[in-house]
């Protein structure tokens, strides 16, 4: 399997609960979609994902390293069962 494309929104939470450290309503998250190489059905594998409440999104943060992610070899992007990088 391979990356083929990383896609990102932020949008706003615009919930109008509030509480003495965080006022959702202007707060956002991130909107992830990580599109393989894999189809099954005749349509592509994609992944999602958000960020947890109580922190912004990071579409500029996202936008920068997803570059850097599918310009990257396969096998830098893999990681052992130890954690570590594999060879």
């Amino acid at each position: 399997m391979r990356i083929v494309n990383i896609l990102e929104r932020t949008v706003p939470i615009a919930s109008p609960v509030a509480n003495a450290h965080i006022d959702f309503s202007r707060m956002t998250l991130s909107l992830v979609a990580v599109v393989t190489d894999v189809v099954r059905d005749g349509k592509p594998v994609i992944g999602h994902g958000f960020n947890s409440k109580s922190r912004y999104g990071q579409g500029g943060w996202i936008r920068r390293f997803a570059p850097r992610v599918l310009g990257a070899s396969y096998g830098s992007l893999l990681i052992s069962e130890m954690g570590r990088l594999a060879k």
